[in-house]
């Protein structure tokens, strides 16, 4: 939605995911996310439903990678006319706390976490909008970034955020966060708020 939204306002951004396919796939391209020439970098922490895990016909697991397909599936082909095969039964997306722990530590998952640590080291605001609060070791994260500088804060979009307090590791804190002034609740999901009203509370 947000790569449409971009393409559509003819907004210039990366996905980390280099823009040429001679094979028919985009590759992964770690230079990609350091490019100084765009401002929006999209970060998938927990993968997407266009990345795929691909290997070359007779490879080995060493070969496999993680693309976003461009051709049809019959013309991915390798330099030397070799097929690229899917190899899952569905994208590359990360479910559960386990999953992810264990993912944010290898491969384009990794890369993409140091891209997002370096975002929070830069930036003394989030905008969260659609994060469920679910996955512990992300907001573990949150908290501990907010609180290690003074003008730290997190504005969170939610119709309805007490609903994100029950079995949720935010119900420990949230309440702390807000006198605080840590965390700023809009009681609004973000297609019902401004761009004036969202821009007043990064000042």
């Amino acid at each position: 939605m947000i790569e449409n939204f971009l393409d559509k306002a003819n907004i210039p951004y990366t996905d980390g995911f280099a823009k040429d396919h001679p094979d028919g796939i985009r590759h992964f391209a770690h230079s990609e996310l350091d490019r100084n020439d765009v401002r929006v970098k999209l970060l998938k922490l927990h993968g997407s439903i266009n990345w795929w895990r691909f290997r070359p016909k007779g490879g080995k697991r060493d070969d496999d990678f993680l693309g976003i397909r461009v051709e049809p599936q019959h013309e991915c082909r390798t330099k030397d006319g070799r097929l690229i095969d899917e190899l899952d039964s569905g994208p590359s997306f990360l479910t559960g706390s386990d999953n992810k722990l264990k993912s944010y530590q290898a491969g384009v998952y990794l890369r993409q976490m140091r891209h997002f640590e370096s975002a929070l080291e830069t930036h003394s605001a989030i905008l969260v909008s659609g994060y469920g609060w679910g996955d512990s070791g992300m907001s573990i994260r949150l908290r501990n970034w907010v609180y290690e500088e003074s003008d730290r804060k997190i504005i969170l979009l939610h119709e309805n955020p007490k609903k994100l307090r029950a079995g949720r590791h935010l119900m420990h804190w949230m309440c702390p966060m807000v006198k605080q002034r840590k965390l700023i609740l809009v009681r609004k999901w973000m297609c019902n708020a401004t761009t004036l009203e969202l821009h007043s509370l990064f000042s």
